[in-house]
């Protein structure tokens, strides 16, 4: 075996095929839109665990404070 085949091969089980290792990285923050927050005010905390109850959330219109106590995935989107 030439010493480019056996480079070639030494490369594919290292690199290619070992399984990699992925971390999901975890982000603490506050988002806001239009210039910031300005607090909380007396509003409400609602706690949310899942993305029905994120978007019953986010659909009512009153002031609250949205405290996502999991992690929540979302739905793909379907154009159509």
């Amino acid at each position: 075996m030439s010493k480019a085949v056996f480079y070639q091969q030494l490369f594919l089980q290292k690199v290619v095929l070992q399984p990699k290792k992925v971390t999901m990285m975890r982000f603490h923050g506050w988002a806001s839109q239009n210039g910031g927050t300005t607090g909380g005010g007396t509003a409400q905390e609602t706690v949310v665990t899942d993305y029905a109850q994120l978007k019953a959330a986010l659909q009512n219109t009153a002031v609250k404070g949205i405290n996502a106590s999991a992690t929540i995935t979302v739905p793909a989107i379907t154009e159509g």
